[in-house]
């Protein structure tokens, strides 16, 4: 059985994502850097108020007001500025310095009784059944995990 299919910008963007989303090293530094954030923000909004407290400033006042507001925007909002940059970072990646990097690659997969053959205009892959760690299917993409050599 074989299947041809391209791969463009758009796929590579897909994988990289979706595998982005699945590191759990890159998951843990996410929380880290959005707690971080937010518990900054209400530390320095308990230092204005007792700041305030002390030298009943209007400068403190405000300034308490200005960093509970921040640290509620960073609680609730900067999941999703996180999304938004991860995903303008991976489109550069993908785009790359390269022009031709991206371009659509027409591509075809083979199945034979111990393999499937990966082939392309440049390489040919020849993988065991054996190798695959796991297969997940998302809405419109298969994604394929080998087991490496280092394992």
């Amino acid at each position: 059985m074989e299947i041809e299919y391209t791969l463009d910008k758009n796929d590579m963007l897909q994988a990289k994502l979706y595998w982005a989303s699945k590191n759990k090293k890159l998951k843990k530094t996410r929380i880290k850097i959005w707690l971080l954030n937010t518990f900054s923000m209400f530390c320095l909004a308990f230092v204005f108020y007792v700041s305030y407290k002390q030298l009943h400033s209007d400068y403190f006042l405000s300034a308490k007001y200005f960093c509970l507001i921040a640290g509620c925007v960073s609680l609730f909002f900067y999941p999703l500025y996180q999304r938004y940059f991860y995903k303008k970072f991976y489109i550069k990646q993908t785009l790359g310095k390269d022009k031709n990097y991206g371009n659509p690659v027409p591509a075809s997969l083979s199945f034979t009784n111990e393999t499937f053959i990966i082939k392309s205009k440049t390489e040919e892959i020849k993988t065991p059944y054996s190798s695959i760690k796991s297969i997940t299917e998302t809405k419109d993409y298969f994604f394929i995990k080998v087991r490496s050599c280092l394992n």
